[in-house]
């Protein structure tokens, strides 16, 4: 591809483009935390997130109940940890329930009333 002079500005903006793109790719992977969104919470804020105690985190910390990171002395917790934690708890409602059944005896060719 021959590039003329007046064409630089235009080829210079569509790679600072794909550099851009690539940059977010790069950040928001799957498998890597976007730590500048995360940033780590103590215990005593963490209690304050969940509205627990802190008596009651050192316990889930003890049991392994929340994940928990230890670097040194302190715990540390990330965000992202403790809102999965709280929708682990999700309680399904009757008619998501009902739902479900009516796929599973569909799904095995099973009669239902």
């Amino acid at each position: 591809m021959e590039l003329k002079f007046e064409d630089l500005p235009n080829a210079v903006s569509r790679i600072l483009d794909k550099l851009e793109h690539i940059e977010k790719l790069l950040t928001t992977s799957p498998d890597k935390p976007n730590v500048s969104n995360d940033k780590p919470m103590s215990v005593k804020e963490a209690a304050e997130f969940l509205g627990l105690s802190k008596q009651t985190i050192y316990g889930f910390m003890f049991r392994k109940v929340l994940p928990y990171y230890k670097p040194g002395k302190q715990c540390f917790f990330l965000k992202k940890d403790l809102i999965n934690y709280l929708m682990e708890g999700r309680i399904k409602s009757h008619r998501e329930i009902a739902i479900e059944a009516e796929n599973y005896l569909i799904k095995n060719n099973r009669k239902y009333r």
